[in-house]
């Protein structure tokens, strides 16, 4: 008897709070039954096309070779890990960039003929725009920036964002990622700053991947778009 008595109990007291607290019991509640807020993906990349992230930096905006492989790297572990093309497979991001040092008769090569040298039918091209460790030289406030679009490496079409628009504004979404504020003065040790670099790096690499598949909404420093 006990026991079927006790549930409706809870349930009871529940909208008896509810009914004294009003909405101030409603978010806790909310997210209870719900769980965190999440955000959709803004473009599902195709399930059955091997597809490979390259970061390119051909403004030298990093700070090094080896972030920017930190930064490819950290994406392509992300859309492995949440199954982002399903029935195919994601390329490595070291082979872009290996492949992208090749000049084709001195000529630069085209984001779809890179792809093609490693394997994959679709890229995800990344070009860094921003990358500091401070904005003034005194306050530790690391953040980063980036525009991606992603191209069919069969045509070199651009498959996302707006694939049949001419505005050059729209032919790029930008990512942006700022990591907390810390106490302190900005690392000076060559070992501290490369440390700050590389989890920069890894942290703006996993904002890009995010835009591919659905994740729990940040709440302070991950910005997938403007």
């Amino acid at each position: 008897m006990n026991r079927r008595i006790l549930p409706y109990l809870v349930a009871m007291l529940a909208f008896g709070l509810l009914g004294a607290q009003g909405c101030n019991i409603v978010g806790p509640l909310g997210y209870i039954v719900g769980g965190p807020e999440k955000t959709d993906a803004l473009y599902t990349l195709p399930d059955n096309r091997p597809a490979v992230v390259f970061v390119d930096d051909p403004d030298s905006r990093l700070p090094s070779r080896i972030v920017r492989q930190r930064m490819g790297k950290a994406a392509e572990r992300e859309l492995l890990d949440n199954k982002c093309v399903r029935d195919a497979e994601i390329v490595s991001s070291d082979a872009a960039v290996a492949a992208s040092a090749i000049d084709r008769f001195g000529q630069r090569q085209t984001i779809a003929q890179i792809g093609q040298k490693v394997g994959a039918e679709v890229v995800v091209y990344v070009r860094p725009e921003t990358f500091a460790l401070s904005p003034d030289g005194a306050q530790f406030a690391p953040s980063g920036s980036a525009r991606i679009k992603v191209v069919d490496a069969s045509n070199g079409r651009r498959l996302w964002p707006a694939p049949d628009s001419a505005d050059p504004a729209a032919q790029w979404h930008t990512v942006r990622y700022d990591l907390p504020t810390r106490q302190g003065s900005v690392p000076d040790s060559p070992a501290q700053i490369q440390a700050a670099e590389h989890q920069l790096a890894e942290e703006l690499g996993r904002a890009v991947a995010r835009v591919f598949f659905k994740h729990e909404t940040k709440t302070r420093a991950s910005r997938v778009g403007d």
